[in-house]
């Protein structure tokens, strides 16, 4: 069955990624003919592009005023589509009488001129969007409509110059913007009065679709009056039929999934893929059979953006992100600050930093021709327009700043970043020391080492009625090597809501007891124990072992009883609040403690956790992306592990921005309703939640509801919440109380008011109260301001474009972008963090956490990255990435790779798509290069090097004797001669160039001799 045709004047929801949108657009242009889509940005425009010629579709960007005319006298089946960029640029400008005048030597303060800009029409942008301007240090730029591009360079609040186009001016006009919509009176023949963009479109009856345009002004314009146009974006303020296209999520996993999903629906499944051949046999070997395996040709691995399949009624549609994950890629082995860092994409135009030089602005990739050798390179600008051009083999020396919103551009010449780094290098090696003083004592201490019983374990597992979701499966193993090392554990699970850290913490439960040791489980609130005790229950039901709550809730007698089973043993596992942390409380043999929240529980109960925690094992939960605690995590002294994959079934929640309106909190809590749910209404201010009582009231008269918030007293707090769940109300209405990890699962709509005074972190975690069951989750963004901008814009569009499962750690992180690093570590961390940005501050202190560690085992520090200078063209070519962001995130994940086999992984999933298994040159070259990096670390090389008639290889000048000795041992044909205690050199002469030398090092660092060598070839 084919998709739906799409409809004006109809609100479209569920409509999943681009490659959805796409095959719900070719079924409405082959029976409904052309129509215009408006989209928010150039990029989406790459990517319709892309998916568009995989696809087989008519299309055409438009990219004038005469385009958006043309497109009205559309013959045939055409998808047209113009960015709001593009109308900006193209549309007809006039004159207001106001204009800022701008003077070099004049006093114009930044904020002040930001300001004024912003009254005559400019926007703030982060890219070069020509009516926009944008701040960089002490630089503001300003792009006009027409493509010319003002420079301001101030000193102070003094404009020191003023460049205009590359050309140096003693004063300019910037002049306001009248209607930025406006078109031409007159364009090709025809004739349009009062031609606003909004006009031409109703006019010509263009069927319009609109996506994600809902915090441009344009929406506004065009949603105010009943236009030809469908939406299929998250608007839910428009006044509209509502209906959903009924794609939805396919939930596959491995291999064995997608086999058993293809044997279940025998010839309705289409798989789009660059990989047919490989599908092709795979299909013939096992005997499965599909509709059709399509061949995509773009070879990006961004052209199918978070989609994992897509599913219409009585058919599928299958794509690479599927295919990659279960045939082909492996998750690289990052520690956790490379993890943050390659999540902080950059992009041109971003602060960045440079470990060596200090923070400038990237200004894009750049090819440089030196003879027949062709490199790419990053261009960074620094103070006083010097540019810094870094190879793009070395972007692991960049990082994304991450900080204050404007930090100072550093100068490239003089010492100012070097005394900086010195100082920074001091703080954070107190720091970690800081951090690491329980290290030592955790080395020595004997723990509680546990003996794993695997049919017992197995036999635990197997009653657990749902299958374990791949980061579920690694938890679970590191806990178990944990608990059975002779160290006690200290481990953080960090997930999202719903994503299964409580089925966890009973495997590692299951493994005490099995040791014959006591569990406690602490929760912050008593609904929250209890619901933990009532899945505990059942949970081990099956198991010899006792299993008790202990709360306000029990009367005194039953609290004796618990407290003297736990002190004889006759108790094995307790669950509770900060009761159990009381000094009464006396313990058999207590093993493990497993802290839910642990940011949420009071100084007092944190030390008596702290307190506890020195000769047991511990397992701490949290739903929070990035707790405070993440520079333990780092640190080595706590370990932690991620969950991002969502477990099967959960859907992603539905997500709806809309200026407050009654009528769409009515019809949403009615459809609610109607299929016997409960709502949430987070209200977070108590001065007046009372008002939007009586309103929830009068708009539901027959639902009763109820508040809750913290300035309630405990006991009676937790009373409401749990006559709640317990389905007494059918509204809650509440302050942000309820983010904590209470199981509502009959609650699946949540109105979140004024959500502009919302961080995004806190928004994620309101929104996964909703949706924990198999039912759709629905969350409405309510705002009362005529619209929402600046930074509350960036943060509610932030919240929508990462409404998938599992985005959670994603969201902290452009959380961060937005609001900067301050809060992510403590005080001091943080001003240092500010000067160098998080990212940089990370990945120092974890090395430094390591160089402290080896010191301390006295064990040789390994090298992080082999520096190779050679003439030699390597790179990947540019029709394989989907923009210039792609490319450089690629870049910076492949400098990730710590062992051969994650290389012999990306070389399969980078190669698939070639038949022959040969590469061309460039390509070749720089695997040659990485995987020479890769095995120079065991080796500790620190560079590979021409200078002058000789190469050189630098080794480091802590235990490269053991390493120097072995390399020498393989240079059987005694090309290379000591010159110092860390250098061998070989002339250039012994070589005929770069890549013949380079892959002689290659098989020495392989362990292969001069005879055994060999054309590298890259097969499949």
């Amino acid at each position: 069955m084919s998709f739906e045709i799409l409809k004006p004047h109809t609100q479209y929801t569920q409509a999943g990624s681009y490659f959805s949108k796409l095959l719900v657009y070719k079924n409405t242009l082959e029976t409904q003919g052309s129509f215009l889509q408006i989209i928010p940005s150039f990029d989406i425009s790459k990517k319709y592009e892309v998916l568009a010629q995989d696809l087989g579709i008519s299309y055409k960007e438009l990219e004038s005023a005469e385009d958006i005319i043309a497109c009205s006298q559309r013959i045939g089946s055409t998808l047209f589509w113009i960015s709001i960029d593009d109308v900006k640029k193209e549309v007809h400008q006039k004159l207001f009488d106001s204009q800022i005048t701008l003077q070099t030597g004049k006093s114009y303060p930044q904020l002040s001129l930001m300001e004024g800009l912003q009254e005559i029409g400019y926007d703030y942008h982060e890219y070069e969007k020509q009516g926009s301007y944008l701040r960089q240090g002490d630089i503001i730029k300003i792009f006009q409509i027409g493509g010319q591009v003002t420079l301001l360079n101030y000193w102070g609040d003094e404009i020191e110059s003023i460049v205009v186009d590359g050309n140096k001016v003693e004063q300019v006009y910037i002049s306001s913007l009248e209607n930025i919509f406006k078109i031409p009176d007159q364009i090709g023949k025809k004739t349009i009065k009062n031609p606003i963009l909004s006009d031409i479109l109703v006019q010509d009856e263009i069927f319009l679709v609109l996506d994600g345009c809902e915090f441009h002004p344009l929406f506004e314009k065009l949603t105010h009056k009943k236009y030809q146009f469908a939406s299929i974006s998250l608007l839910a303020s428009l006044e509209q039929k509502k209906t959903k296209l009924g794609i939805g999520d396919i939930s596959i996993q491995n291999v064995e999934e997608f086999q058993n999903y293809i044997e279940q629906n025998p010839g309705s499944i289409s798989i789009y893929s660059r990989y047919t051949k490989m599908i092709e046999e795979y299909l013939k070997d096992n005997s499965l059979s599909v509709a059709e395996v399509v061949a995509i040709k773009h070879t990006g691995f961004s052209s199918f953006e978070k989609i994992s399949a897509q599913k219409n009624n009585n058919r599928s549609y299958i794509s690479d992100d599927i295919i990659q994950k279960i045939f082909i890629r492996k998750r690289l082995k990052k520690k956790l600050s490379a993890d943050i860092d390659l999540l902080l994409k950059i992009q041109k135009g971003d602060f960045v930093v440079h470990i060596d030089h200090g923070i400038g602005v990237f200004n894009g990739i750049i090819k440089k021709v030196l003879g027949e050798i062709q490199k790419e390179y990053l261009e960074i600008q620094y103070k006083d327009q010097d540019k810094l051009f870094v190879p793009i083999t070395e972007v692991h020396r960049l990082s994304k700043y991450v900080g204050k919103e404007n930090p100072s551009i550093t100068p490239l010449s003089g010492k100012v970043w070097e005394r900086k780094m010195k100082k920074i290098h001091e703080d954070i090696r107190e720091i970690a020391e800081e951090l690491l003083k329980n290290f030592a004592e955790r080395k020595f201490r004997s723990g509680n080492q546990n003996i794993l019983n695997q049919d017992k374990i197995e036999a635990f597992q197997s009653e657990f009625p749902y299958t374990y979701t791949p980061d579920q499966a690694n938890a679970i193993d590191d806990i178990f090597s944990d608990m059975q090392s002779t160290k006690n554990m200290d481990r953080l699970i960090v997930g999202d809501v719903g994503f299964g850290k409580t089925e966890i913490a009973f495997n590692a439960a299951i493994l005490a007891l099995q040791n014959r040791k006591q569990v406690v489980l602490i929760s912050p609130l008593v609904v929250l124990a209890h619901e933990h005790y009532n899945k505990a229950i059942e949970r081990f039901k099956n198991t010899p072992y006792t299993v008790e709550v202990l709360t306000r809730l029990q009367s005194q007698a039953h609290a004796t009883q618990v407290l003297k089973g736990l002190q004889s043993g006759s108790i094995d596992m307790v669950i509770g609040t900060h009761r159990l942390l009381g000094d009464k409380l006396k313990w058999k043999k207590l093993g493990l403690m497993i802290v839910d929240e642990e940011h949420k529980f009071g100084v007092v109960d944190k030390e008596k956790i702290k307190n506890i925690k020195s000769d047991i094992d511990i397992l701490s939960l949290s739903a929070t992306p990035i707790p405070r605690s993440l520079n333990l995590a780092l640190s080595g002294v706590r370990d932690i592990s991620l969950l991002k994959t969502p477990p099967k079934g959960r859907k992603s929640i539905e997500t709806f921005v809309t200026r407050y309106n009654e009528k769409i909190i009515k019809d949403a809590g009615e459809q609610e309703f109607k299929r016997g749910g409960q709502i949430f209404f987070v209200h977070n201010r108590v001065s007046n939640i009372e008002v939007y009582k009586k309103q929830l009231e009068a708009l539901f008269p027959k639902r009763k509801v109820i508040i809750t918030h913290g300035q309630l007293p405990g006991d009676e707090l937790e009373d409401r919440i749990l006559d709640f769940k317990n389905k007494k109300y059918d509204i809650l209405l509440s302050t942000t109380v309820i983010e904590n990890g209470i199981d509502f699962s009959n609650v699946n709509t949540i109105f979140i008011n004024e959500c502009q005074s919302f961080g995004i972190s806190q928004i994620h975690q309101l929104r996964g109260r909703v949706g924990r069951s198999d039912a759709q989750g629905y969350c409405y963004l309510l705002y009362h301001k005529d619209s929402i901008d600046g930074e509350a814009a960036k943060r509610i569009k932030t919240i929508v474009d990462y409404s998938y499962l599992g985005a959670g750690f994603e969201l902290a992180m452009k959380d961060l972008e937005i609001r900067g690093g301050g809060d992510i570590l403590g005080v001091k961390q943080s001003g240092q963090a500010q000067e160098i940005g998080v990212s940089l501050f990370l990945k120092m202190l974890e090395e430094k956490i390591e160089d402290i560690k080896n010191e301390a085992e006295n064990t040789i520090k390994k090298v992080k990255n082999c520096q190779i200078d050679l003439m030699l063209s390597a790179g990947i070519h540019d029709n394989f990435f989907l923009s210039e962001t792609d490319k450089l995130h690629f870049y910076r994940e492949i400098e990730q790779i710590e062992d051969i086999d994650d290389l012999e992984y990306l070389k399969q999933s980078f190669f698939q798509n070639n038949e022959d298994g040969v590469v061309d040159t460039q390509t070749e070259n720089l695997f040659i290069l990485l995987e020479t990096q890769v095995l120079a670390r065991e080796y500790c090389i620190e560079n590979i090097k021409r200078v002058g008639i000789n190469y050189q290889i630098d080794f480091q000048s802590t235990g490269n004797l053991t390493a120097m000795k072995k390399f020498l041992n393989r240079d059987t044909a005694v090309k290379f001669q000591v010159t110092d205690a860390t250098r061998l050199r070989s002339p250039t002469k012994l070589f005929e160039n770069d890549k013949i030398f380079i892959e002689y090092v290659l098989r020495l660092l392989q362990g292969k001799t001069l005879e055994e060598r060999k054309k590298i070839r890259l097969k499949r």
